[in-house]
């Protein structure tokens, strides 16, 4: 057995895995994303992957996202078109028209607004609330892997993420429904300001 834990520990050092029980990581992790709660505004370039099940290819758009605190959001596509995420309303540019609509109205953007603005500021804590949660670790990044317990969020099977852990700003977060369509944002080129 003691060899087993041996060769474990010697094939995760050789991956870059940190070697810490799962209350380490955790700790580990909420202290270091605790840090971001100093975030006072984030710019960086973003990508969208919608992966439906009935269309043959993934659609894929780009932008600029934007965040200011506390919980101002903007998300920006290359074609013209936005989401602005604000306290209590939202402002979608699609096809040409621009609807706004209450925060309560739309439960997909409200989680997505929910989730960026908590993993951008800090307050992860509240996210995991109402989910069962895995943490792991490498030497560059966390990634965290959220179900819902029970039937919270019907539509969504999981939410992950991946934080960089020079920074712990988010690189990536993968939305994936219960019929395993998914949404994909990638965050990169980001300039946060605290």
């Amino acid at each position: 057995m003691r060899i087993l834990r041996y060769i474990a520990a010697a094939a995760a050092a050789i991956m870059g895995c940190t070697v810490l029980g799962a209350q380490d990581i955790r700790a580990d992790f909420e202290r270091e994303v605790a840090a971001n709660a100093s975030v006072k505004k984030i710019d960086c370039k973003f990508s969208q992957t919608r992966s439906v099940a009935v269309l043959s290819q993934d659609v894929v758009r780009k932008g600029d996202f934007s965040l200011r605190q506390p919980g101002d959001i903007l998300l920006q596509f290359e074609d013209g078109e936005y989401i602005k995420m604000g306290e209590s309303e939202f402002e979608i540019k699609s096809e040409g028209r621009v609807s706004k609509m209450k925060v309560n109205a739309n439960p997909m953007l409200k989680e997505l607004k929910r989730v960026l603005g908590a993993c951008m500021g800090g307050d992860v804590a509240s996210i995991m609330a109402g989910f069962d949660s895995e943490i792991s670790a490498t030497k560059a990044e966390y990634s965290v892997k959220l179900c819902p317990k029970g039937k919270k969020n019907g539509m969504m099977q999981s939410l992950e993420l991946q934080f960089c852990r020079k920074d712990m700003s988010l690189d990536w977060m993968k939305m994936t429904e219960r019929n395993g369509d998914f949404t994909l944002y990638r965050f990169t080129d980001k300039k946060i300001e605290r």
